[in-house]
């Protein structure tokens, strides 16, 4: 695999190869899947707050560069056609995310490895994020000075043509995680909390 190249103009300034050598560079950075945002509304309740208090300690973490996710995420889920707190949660959180794209280069190594990540079939007018949150995912890992990223996703299911996007992953060598360890890493971003 051919190494990633310069940054897309989209990373911000610690984000442009400095990570662990900068104080301001996040011990880890979790690259979140349009599906795990959609199941926050049937996994965490309205009432009481939760949902509420998640999306809040979300923002948190988007705001300090430790929650990032693709241009395609935000347009997957403000194009829904009924959006709800994740979605408004989303386009709001989009203004402060981070790093908002890899390189045509990563994504081009990601999918020499995983090319059924893409099903060339699909009817859908717009593009699948998938492969790009695993090209974010796979670039900061792979840069010179690497960062620790790992996917949330849930889809994890291989659907013959396509694989899954955890799937993928796991050819890349990229960590995933589920929804409840998103959700545990939200409520406590401490990377030893996860073991």
């Amino acid at each position: 695999m051919s190494q990633p190249s310069d940054p897309p103009e989209e990373f911000d300034e610690w984000a442009a190869g400095l990570a662990s050598a900068d104080a301001e560079a996040p011990p880890l950075i979790v690259i979140v899947d349009t599906c795990v945002l959609v199941d926050i509304k049937k996994h965490v309740s309205v009432g009481g707050g939760a949902q509420w208090d998640l999306l809040s300690a979300m923002m948190g973490l988007v705001e300090e560069g430790r929650l990032i996710f693709p241009s395609q995420v935000h347009k997957e889920l403000t194009e829904m056609q009924h959006p709800d707190a994740p979605g408004a949660w989303t386009g709001k959180a989009y203004t402060k995310v981070k790093i908002k794209g890899a390189s045509d280069q990563a994504l081009s190594d990601i999918l020499a490895v995983a090319p059924d990540l893409i099903d060339p079939d699909a009817e859908d007018s717009f593009e699948k994020a998938d492969p790009y949150i695993l090209a974010l995912a796979f670039e900061l890992r792979s840069a010179d000075d690497p960062y620790d990223a790992v996917v949330a996703t849930t889809d994890a299911v291989d659907r013959h043509p396509r694989i899954a996007l955890a799937t993928a992953c796991g050819l890349c060598g990229v960590p995933v995680w589920d929804f409840d360890a998103f959700v545990q890493w939200v409520l406590d971003p401490d990377p030893s909390a996860l073991g």
